[in-house]
């Protein structure tokens, strides 16, 4: 379907949508998407105190050997209750707050070691102001000795006091010596990050985990200092400090059993940790969050910085809650296990650790809790509680089967009728401006929000925050076949992520079956057609990118009356932009929203730039996992977006001195040759290789407009190549494209890597048949290929790229690892999984850093030492950049590796033969 024609449907569409809105906004109660369609986890929670509901509790624990246990909430009420399953009520101890009209916030309570000799406890509680000197009090008390007890207030005695703030992150242990361990966060708020400037501080208790003998008393202290602690003596520090460099350590324990220290560290933006604290370690807040370098500007503290033994991601959790070591007898499977969850998520993992490492971690449940904390009962259940006033036991999962996800798209509750794809009540229509391309494919996009709930919208899109529940899909239709469907794409908010499900229609057009999450090959009117894998599709749709990427400010009609002020009518969104957000990436004007696709309308930029931003903005911006420093952000500057004149890092292609842009050459322009391509090297990955003859004309356009100087280009390059390319698509029919084509071809040999630039204009049956996403590894291990004609391909043909990045036998760039003897480390199987997933593990030193400098410049690739001045960085063309510290506005190490995915895929089976066999021939 032409731009134009698009146009005037998407009017068309508007229309239809006015004529709704008059309405009032009916509630959508027919959802029945909701858990997942793969199997149960092993484990999960059932109550184990049923008859108790508490008010946002913070800490539980055996009150020692008396029968009871012992709950601290938030608000400073302290209770008792009996360990008994059927137990009816908890008894209130003593409410901390009393007496204090400034109380805050109670953190966290423990019983002395001897509880039934001393009869004390110690408790953890801040008062306000934030950032209060002495602000937060560990505390010891006195209990009497009734049944149940109670708390003398008067027999307090503040054992010492650090600053309040926003991270208390505080929790109080004892080791099997009867010392007393405290943590405490970096008592600042979420930005900016450590603002207070303690984590790589021994002169301030907040950021640390400290140790101090509560049984006997140093001069002047309430407490004594064990002699061996690691900073006893150090000039300036704390001597109670034990460990330090915590952002804000949220429980940790200490297993009697291994002496093993574990706490789980709330991050900051990316990640979630867990460490293995050791006497004296430095664990990297602030200037490291996890893997990922946050601030240079902070003196770093003594010792090596200790990396996590786990950081997930904040696509799988946003706040850990760190736990203990499962000890329980009614789960002797899990004995030694370190079980730890996510207070948002509600996941709760399982850890085991071999020579110091991660060697098993696992998700055992889905809780669905918030979980706060955990504890061991003495009567052998697991503890979980959830910070909305409920206790639950982990045990076993009896339920073998998958939830009751539809398998269907009838039963969504989507549609209330899928044979004319009519809505159901309280689901409504919405249609972009601007549309990723599809090839000969038309989309209807919907969305539909639970109940009257409403979505909060924010200038920036990855912080919208959707209602848990909200749907959004589209569904696809074939233009050539008089819009017959082909599936139906499904994006649904779980209230963390986006998890994404695809349906494929019947023959009858009268419903669709929910696919595998594998994806799905398939063939359209004589066109081969893929149904994206679930991974695949959170590629794009991660929450960085804002999950449903159509559906943004940038993206909707913001004209006064238009599409986005009917969703504000609706109740849907919750505001239009105000004019106080930057009025460049919020201002409701055609030049200033993604534009509708007519070449005469707009300037020719900007709709470059749009046509850029959706169909590559979701990867190629900040912390969108592409590994260049691309940022196709359409609110971007031009000049800011990293590409034009900036040098190609990830393959040339044989183009020389070639540019991402370079200015008035569209042929000397990787970022051109890519979008043109069918054959290695083509963007977007995982779209569609019969590219969009009006999205590369509009581009070329642009990057030729922007310099009137044309470079003289000598016959027989690949610059040659992609000009009589572009030509070609701009001929007027098809059958002149594909004669062009087949006498272009008739040129090249059969390895040329500018075949893939004319392939794209054949009959699907003259191409060459590429390994596409779904091929059958196991007939690869099985067949064998040529190793010399592999070696060949590796070092002459312009599309393979490992050798700018790996050397054999001191051949080749040394960016990564060698790859001498490869063959005699790796087997076959492994070869071809490190070839396809790069990024399924990558060693520490060859993480992928992004950096950015002060003056705008960006760089992506490897460091040896993060904390070097200069930072020296290899990029991927192997040439280094040394970059003052204090010059580096923002870095990040990308989850992604400097290899790049999806390039296998490109390949024809006897190429990845070849290769596989010439790597093994590498003893």
């Amino acid at each position: 379907m032409s731009s134009i024609t698009r146009c005037l449907v998407a009017a068309l569409c508007l229309f239809a949508w006015s004529g709704s809105s008059l309405a009032q906004r009916v509630p959508w109660t027919s959802s029945r998407i909701a858990g997942t369609p793969e199997p149960p986890k092993p484990y999960t929670t059932e109550p184990a105190y049923a008859n108790l509901k508490f008010r946002e509790p913070v800490e539980l624990l055996p009150l020692g050997a008396s029968g009871r246990m012992m709950l601290l909430e938030v608000g400073g009420k302290l209770f008792t209750f009996e360990d008994r399953p059927d137990v009816e009520q908890a008894d209130l101890m003593f409410d901390v707050s009393a007496g204090h009209d400034d109380f805050h916030r109670a953190f966290a309570v423990a019983p002395h070691p001897e509880f039934e000799r001393t009869r004390e406890i110690f408790v953890c509680y801040a008062l306000g102001p934030t950032a209060r000197p002495d602000g937060t009090r560990l505390s010891r008390f006195k209990l009497t000795a009734d049944n149940p007890p109670a708390l003398l207030p008067e027999s307090e005695k503040i054992l010492l006091t650090w600053a309040s703030g926003g991270h208390n992150g505080c929790a109080i242990r004892f080791d099997a010596q009867g010392y007393l361990y405290f943590s405490a966060g970096d008592g600042a708020r979420p930005y900016p990050p450590d603002e207070y400037d303690v984590g790589q501080k021994l002169s301030d208790l907040r950021s640390t985990i400290c140790r101090i003998d509560i049984n006997n008393r140093d001069p002047g202290l309430a407490y004594a200092i064990p002699v061996d602690n690691p900073f006893v003596g150090t000039p300036n520090a704390r001597p109670e400090i034990w460990a330090f460099g915590f952002r804000n350590p949220w429980r940790f324990s200490i297993d009697h059993t291994s002496g093993a220290l574990m706490c789980g560290d709330v991050g900051w933006e990316l990640w979630e940790l867990v460490h293995r604290v050791e006497r004296g370690g430095n664990y990297g807040w602030s200037t490291f969050e996890g893997p990922q370098p946050i601030r240079s500007d902070l003196p770093v503290g003594p010792g090596k910085i200790i990396p996590p033994v786990v950081a997930y991601p904040h696509t799988e959790g946003l706040s850990i809650t760190g736990g203990y070591h499962c000890r329980s007898s009614s789960l002797p499977e899990l004995d030694g296990a370190y079980i730890y969850g996510d207070y948002v998520t509600g996941l709760v993992w399982g850890l085991r650790m071999k020579d110091g490492q991660a060697a098993w971690n696992e998700v055992l449940a889905e809780t669905g809790l918030r979980i706060i904390t955990f504890t061991p009962a003495p009567g052998g259940d697991f503890l979980v509680v959830s910070f909305d006033g409920s206790i639950h036991r982990l045990v076993p999962n009896r339920q073998s089967e998958a939830t009751d996800f539809p398998t269907v798209l009838s039963r969504t509750g989507l549609f209330s009728d899928t044979v004319s794809l009519k809505p159901e009540r309280g689901v409504y229509r919405y249609e972009p401006i601007r549309r990723a391309y599809a090839g000969a494919t038309n989309s209807e996009f919907h969305i539909a929000v639970p109940g009257s709930e409403t979505i909060e919208v924010n200038r920036q899109q990855r912080q919208w925050k959707y209602p848990a529940g909200t749907v959004v899909c589209k569904t696809i239709s074939d233009a050539a076949s008089n819009n017959k469907r082909i599936e139906t794409q499904i994006l649904h908010f779980d209230g963390v992520s986006w998890q994404p499900y695809s349906y494929r229609w019947n023959l009858e057009q009268t419903d669709a079956t929910l696919v595998a999450k594998e994806g799905q090959s398939t063939d359209v009117e004589g066109r081969s057609y893929r149904i994206h894998s679930r991974s695949e599709c959170r590629a794009c749709h991660s929450n960085q990118a804002g999950g449903a990427i159509s559906f943004s400010l940038a993206n909707l009609d913001l004209s006064p009356g238009g599409q986005f002020d009917q969703l504000v009518d609706l109740n849907i969104v919750s505001r239009r932009p105000p004019a106080n957000w930057n009025i460049k990436s919020m201002q409701p004007t055609d030049d200033q929203r993604l534009l509708a696709g007519n070449l005469n309308y707009g300037v020719l930029e900007q709709h470059a730039r749009s046509y850029l931003a959706a169909n590559c903005a979701h990867c190629h911006c900040r912390g969108g996992g592409g590994t260049v420093a691309l940022d196709l952000y359409y609110q971007n500057n031009s000049k800011d977006i990293f590409a034009i004149d900036f040098p190609a890092t990830q393959g040339q292609f044989g183009i020389d001195d070639a540019r991402v842009i370079k200015p008035g050459e569209p042929e000397s322009s990787v970022l051109m040759y890519r979008l043109s391509t069918a054959g290695v090297g083509h963007m977007p990955k995982l779209w569609q290789r019969d590219n969009d003859l009006e999205g590369l004309e509009l581009v070329r356009r642009w990057i030729k407009g922007m310099s009137s100087e044309a470079a003289d280009l000598p016959e027989g390059t690949t610059q040659i190549a992609l000009r009589r390319a572009l030509e070609i698509a701009r001929l007027p029919d098809s059958n002149s494209r594909v004669q062009a084509a087949r006498e272009e071809l008739a040129k090249l040999d059969e390895t040329n890597v500018n075949r893939g630039l004319f392939e794209r204009y054949l009959p699907t049956a003259e191409r060459t048949q590429r390994l596409g996403s779904d091929f059958d590894r196991t007939s690869i291990l099985a067949a064998r290929g040529d190793a010399s004609r592999g070696e060949r391909w590796y070092w002459s043909n312009a599309a393979a790229q490992c050798r700018n990045c790996h050397q054999i036998v001191g051949r080749g760039q040394s960016v990564g690892p060698s790859l001498d003897q490869i063959g005699a480390r790796r087997t076959k199987a492994s070869l071809l999984e490190s070839l396809v997933d790069p990024s399924r593990q990558i060693d520490a030193k060859y993480r992928t850093l992004s950096v950015m400098t002060i003056d705008g410049e960006a760089y992506s690739g490897l460091v040896q030492d993060v904390d070097a001045n200069p930072l020296v960085l290899t990029t991927a063309d192997g040439k280094e950049h040394r970059i003052a510290t204090e010059d580096i506005e923002q870095r990040q190490f990308s989850p992604n590796s400097l290899m790049p995915s999806g390039w296998v895929e490109q390949l024809t089976r006897q190429q990845l033969l070849d290769l596989l066999a010439y790597l093994e021939s590498l003893q």
